[in-house]
């Protein structure tokens, strides 16, 4: 697991291009998933990425490997699924590594006929690799008990 950064950042160190690229990334992930391009989700991540959404009841996801065969698996569980990204904050940026927020509202449908829905934040940790700003690790927080979720979803 990569160590979480904490402290404060002055946010005006911060270069436009990599504020933008980080942007880009958050929206990618949600675009991705949106589309049910999940194939390409772990490309936004590093080789020992970790993807946490256990608050929803679905397993912690650790490297590429593992993205890759949990995202690659096709399911018509989901009618749609959107992501509705704001509120994008750099909390911490030391040119190698850096710590967002993004506030999450997340609203769906699945073939049951369940709407499950999310109100939080993603907490996420980006790593500049191979001259791109990659995902080290994605978790999310509730700001309010998420409904019609199931593991098997």
């Amino acid at each position: 697991m990569i160590p979480r950064p904490t402290g404060e950042v002055d946010t005006a160190v911060i270069p436009h291009e990599v504020r933008q690229a980080i942007c880009d990334q958050i929206h990618r992930y949600a675009f991705y998933s949106d589309t049910k391009q999940y194939h390409e989700l772990p490309s936004l991540f590093t080789e020992d990425g970790v993807f946490d959404e256990t608050c929803l009841g679905f397993p912690m996801m650790r490297g590429k490997v593992e993205l890759t065969r949990i995202f690659s698996v096709p399911s018509d569980k989901y009618i749609y699924f959107v992501h509705f990204i704001s509120n994008i904050l750099i909390t911490y940026y030391d040119g190698a590594t850096a710590r967002t927020t993004s506030y999450l509202r997340g609203e769906g449908m699945l073939s049951t006929g369940a709407m499950p829905r999310v109100l939080g934040y993603y907490d996420d940790v980006f790593v500049r690799q191979g001259g791109e700003w990659l995902i080290g690790e994605r978790r999310l927080i509730p700001f309010a008990p998420p409904s019609g979720f199931s593991a098997s979803s």
